[in-house]
């Protein structure tokens, strides 16, 4: 059994007739447009297609009185709109993804500022000495020559200071559980 499917030609409205003939006398002039604004041509060739999209849709073509400035005002704002669209984008890469958990995750804002409050509880109950120098040596990376050299110890004294302020800091960071 076969069947035969007749192909549906369609005739060009005079919407279409207008269309054509607005494409073939400002398609030129519509990519210059839309090409001193942007820098891709593939986005160029988009933002065209979407301006005849928007073209075709258009009801009444005799209300238009100069077809050429509605076609420049139709790609500004389709211009406008994608600019607008493209703020709101960003580059999704892990890298990105990853600093923005980082910097947004409550949790980890909450166990650095516990952290931070515990370090700082730790180095207040070692004396001025050991302060100094656990920081000279952990955040200020000297070794204990230099910092021998700073306050005015031996290297024995600043070894001594350092172990047992290490010793203080490790015991009251430790969980509570581990303490006892």
């Amino acid at each position: 059994m076969r069947t035969e499917v007749a192909s549906e030609v369609k005739v060009p409205s005079t919407n279409d007739n207008w269309l054509i003939r607005l494409v073939e006398e400002s398609g030129p002039a519509l990519l210059r447009f839309i090409g001193r604004r942007l820098t891709s041509r593939a986005e160029i060739e988009d933002l065209a297609q979407e301006v005849y999209m928007r073209l075709m849709r258009v009801e009444d073509t005799g209300a238009i009185r100069d077809p050429r400035a509605f076609t420049l005002r139709v790609a500004a704002n389709v211009v406008y709109e994608w600019r607008m669209a493209a703020r709101n984008r960003f580059e999704h890469t892990n890298d990105a993804v990853e600093g923005v958990d980082e910097q947004l995750d409550p949790y980890r804002h909450l166990l650095q500022a516990d952290e931070k409050r515990r370090l700082t509880q730790a180095l207040d109950q070692l004396s001025p000495m050991q302060r100094t120098i656990v920081l000279l040596h952990r955040r200020d990376g000297m070794t204990y020559a230099e910092i021998a050299k700073h306050v005015g110890l031996s290297v024995a004294m600043v070894n001594k200071h350092l172990s047992r302020a290490l010793a203080i800091c490790k015991e009251s960071l430790a969980p509570p559980d581990v303490r006892e």
